[in-house]
């Protein structure tokens, strides 16, 4: 079987579907796996900060605010009357 991993091609001898399956491959195909598996990590540890920025990024871009400029609230949320009969009317009370 040949399988594509980042514009390499690669001859697989045999298809793995699951981990527990990995045990009917050869040590050549279980080197590559490893080695595929370890540069796919290393990519995802490179760029988890920049998507990270990006995403803090397009909400400063859509709300006007910073991602860490809110702060925390402690207790019950104080609710007001508008609050009140606009529950009521939802719940089909009012």
């Amino acid at each position: 079987m040949w399988a594509e991993f980042q514009g390499q091609v690669i001859w697989l001898e045999r298809e793995s579907v699951d981990d527990a399956l990995v045990t009917n491959c050869s040590d050549q195909e279980l080197g590559m796996i490893e080695a595929a598996r370890s540069r796919a990590s290393g990519d995802r540890q490179q760029q988890k900060p920049l998507v990270e920025m990006q995403a803090q990024e397009g909400f400063n871009d859509e709300t006007g605010k910073e991602w860490h400029a809110g702060t925390r609230v402690r207790g019950r949320v104080k609710v007001t009357k508008a609050a009140r009969e606009e529950a009521l009317m939802i719940k089909g009370k009012a």
